[in-house]
């Protein structure tokens, strides 16, 4: 139950924000609007493989990526006609909210 209404919230604020998004600002050349999924997935590169060998159960959990993040990501990019930069890398590889020189 408390999935089926968290999945109806989810639905209906997208619906929201991509109809205030389209009408709030027309994307043109002078003010592309950009999507950015930076926790699309939860690839592990073959020559890291090893790291990660044995977590499985991490790489699938929230810790390793954003489920449904990607979807989201392409579903707003599609409605708006704007472009989807994506990150298909597992976050637990590559946290591409932290700067270089972040000490997590």
């Amino acid at each position: 139950m408390a999935r089926a209404y968290h999945a109806a919230s989810l639905r209906a604020a997208f619906r929201q924000v991509i109809l205030v998004a389209k009408y709030a600002m027309k994307p043109t050349r002078q003010n592309l609007v950009v999507i950015s999924c930076e926790h699309g997935g939860r690839a592990v590169p073959g020559a890291y493989a090893s790291l990660l060998a044995g977590h499985e159960s991490v790489l699938d959990s929230h810790r390793g990526w954003d489920p449904g993040a990607l979807t989201l990501g392409r579903r707003m990019a599609n409605a708006l006609g704007v472009p989807l930069h994506a990150a298909t890398t597992t976050r637990l590889l590559v946290e591409l909210n932290r700067s270089m020189g972040h000490p997590q």
